[in-house]
């Protein structure tokens, strides 16, 4: 901007106030979002705090009408600015905070309207005042952007309450399976043309079934720039297996048939050896997303080498052949499975039938597993 003619000391706030805006359903995240951000321009200008700087920060809040509370000021306005669309747009935000920026506005001229709105006598003064908190949030949630960054919440179909799971159901069909996928689409539908989606939620939508139709959709549809698969442990203050990361960034409109740049971080078992790595080569992959499609599932199998992939492509899936399932499962390897070495030899049933099996005083039976011992027969199983 400072080669651009403007003052330097004029731009860290004309960045919050003209290119910065913001949507938080929690006033207390939206205090310490926009904090954050007064702090961050303090930083290039220390004598910012000298003008009057308010962050384009939206924290929704439910407006909620009487019976026939709108229609009743609507008729004593005289309005006929009011479409049946932003009657449905006003009607949505009695559960602004329940719905927060899922809610996509159909109607565009909201700010044609607030200009138009006369000013209201005193006995519609709550209703009028409704109605502008309404169309101020339309207004803002009907903006496009050059660039969305978003961590959404992660929130599966079964946790949500009944009007929560209605209006996912409605209006994302797709991609109801949890939040998190809403809010890509949601994220996708605010660009504009060329504009970036950025973006970390978890991996499952990159594999698991459920996400099948809406994964097919985004392959074939949306471009992925970069794609930093990290797994777990992307964060120091959440352990264990459960949340599985992945961070991409999207560019609306840009042609799919360009390669993704894509970083297989998840073999690193903390944050800040993901971090080392990102400039290892051993990580780097280089992969058409709409490859994914020759694979049943469109699975986001990145790794898979081009010749695997023709193989994979070029002939008939196992399930043609037969029903491939599982074998014995433990779901207590520790507990349950042993090296023939660790038992005396005489308390193993080898080649015992079922019925002998069962009938016999044996504990341990040999186990047919994989790995690096299969074939072996090495591993025995209580």
């Amino acid at each position: 901007m400072k080669r651009k003619g403007y003052n330097p000391s004029d731009i860290p706030h004309l960045i919050i106030e003209k290119n910065l805006f913001g949507f938080e359903i929690d006033e207390r995240a939206a205090q310490l979002a926009g904090f954050s951000l007064l702090m961050k321009a303090r930083g290039f200008y220390r004598r910012l705090f000298r003008k009057v700087i308010q962050p384009n920060i939206l924290c929704f809040e439910d407006v909620k009408f009487e019976p026939d509370e709108l229609e009743n000021y609507l008729k004593q306005m005289n309005l006929n600015l009011f479409s049946q669309d932003l009657k449905a747009d006003i009607q949505l935000f009695e559960q602004a905070t329940n719905l927060g920026s899922l809610i996509q506005p159909r109607t565009s001229n909201v700010p044609f309207i607030e200009k138009q709105l006369p000013p209201s006598d005193i006995f519609l003064a709550r209703a009028h005042s409704k109605v502008l908190s309404a169309l101020k949030q339309i207004r803002l949630l009907g903006m496009k952007f050059h660039c969305v960054v978003d961590n959404p919440p992660y929130m599966g179909s079964g946790k949500m309450n009944k009007a929560l799971s209605d209006f996912i159901k409605l209006n994302f069909p797709e991609s109801k399976s949890d939040l998190m996928s809403c809010f890509m689409d949601a994220g996708y539908a605010v660009l504009l043309d060329k504009g970036f989606l950025g973006m970390i939620n978890q991996q499952s939508w990159m594999y698991n079934p459920t996400y099948l139709k809406f994964r097919i959709r985004i392959v074939e549809n949306w471009f992925f720039d970069t794609l930093l698969h990290l797994g777990p442990h992307t964060f120091p203050e959440i352990g264990g297996e459960v949340v599985q990361n992945v961070s991409s960034t999207i560019i609306k409109g840009y042609e799919t048939n360009s390669l993704t740049s894509i970083k297989r971080l998840i073999d690193f078992n903390n944050a800040e050896d993901k971090r080392l790595n990102f400039f290892n080569e051993d990580v780097d992959f280089r992969y058409l997303v709409t490859d994914f499609l020759k694979v049943e599932g469109c699975p986001f199998a990145y790794w898979i080498k081009p010749k695997v992939l023709k193989i994979i492509s070029d002939n008939k899936p196992l399930r043609t052949f037969g029903d491939p399932k599982p074998g014995l499962q433990t779901s207590n390897n520790d507990r349950f499975l042993r090296i023939w070495t660790e038992i005396n030899i005489d308390s193993i049933g080898y080649g015992q039938t079922k019925n002998q099996a069962i009938n016999s005083e044996f504990k341990w039976f040999p186990h047919n597993k994989g790995g690096k011992n299969q074939g072996n027969g090495m591993v025995i199983i209580h």
